[in-house]
């Protein structure tokens, strides 16, 4: 290495440190080329700067100042732990991780997380403590999903629809600034618990009963029954020849 002024260099010239090269500038820059391109600098600042060529007319790099790594000449960052961007390696982070901005978006086969419960809905200030709800906000908490019926690509949804405040299902659901809205789907389960059980769609002063196929219906008094003038007063709940409910009276003959 040679020493030239405020310059550390090769012996081709190429590759050197220099120390403000501009007289009477006072800039107080460390500046670092190698192969004739500026690879870093340290600022007056205290910063360091870091591109494949800091004199490019728009150049892209990162900045580290204190604790803080930022971008300039783009907003992407990339922690790339791989060699060319394989999608390999592994990133550790030790501590909490904060994450702020509008969509958090994972690109991998398969997520997991040792946390038994998941906050939906979590708002927070700038140091990551959780602010909590002071009023109603009108939105919908839950998973939206991405799936094809075979003829095109639908969204659904399954969690806590705030407008009916019941827990609800829509495969083929809209979402609007998340609020979902559609048609409610099927759903299966096992064993059911439930404290009460409504209908949405019924026949009102029926009672209900389940066919063949598992599908419940709803029955009602008979009013075209011949007795009583098709009043279904005194009117029971019978089985007909083909097996089926029935309301109707009950003929006891003649005497």
């Amino acid at each position: 290495m040679l020493f030239r002024s405020a310059k550390f260099q090769d012996i081709d010239g190429n590759t050197y440190v220099s120390v403000e090269n501009t007289p009477g500038s006072n800039n107080n820059q460390i500046r670092m080329f190698a192969d004739g391109l500026e690879r870093q600098r340290v600022e007056n600042d205290g910063s360091t700067k870091f591109s494949a060529d800091l004199t490019a007319g728009s150049p892209v790099g990162t900045r580290i100042y204190n604790n803080r790594i930022e971008t300039f000449g783009s907003d992407i960052l990339f922690l790339d732990p791989s060699t060319g961007m394989s999608n390999t390696g592994s990133v550790v982070i030790e501590g909490n991780l904060t994450i702020k901005g509008t969509t958090t978006t994972v690109s991998a086969a398969s997520s997991q997380s040792n946390d038994p419960t998941m906050i939906l809905g979590y708002q927070s200030d700038e140091n990551g403590d959780e602010t909590l709800l002071e009023a109603p906000d009108g939105l919908d908490k839950g998973i939206e999903f991405r799936w094809h019926n075979g003829s095109a690509a639908k969204s659904g949804f399954f969690g806590y629809d705030s407008s009916a405040n019941r827990f609800t299902f829509i495969e083929d659901a809209t979402n609007t600034s998340d609020t979902f809205s559609g048609t409610p789907s099927d759903v299966r389960f096992g064993n059911a618990l439930l404290t009460e059980l409504s209908f949405t769609v019924f026949t009102a002063n029926s009672v209900p009963w389940v066919d063949i196929n598992g599908d419940t219906s709803f029955i009602t008094g008979d009013d075209t029954s011949p007795y009583n003038g098709g009043d279904t007063t005194g009117q029971v709940l019978q089985m007909n020849s083909s097996g089926l409910p029935v309301f109707s009276h009950i003929d006891c003959g003649s005497y």
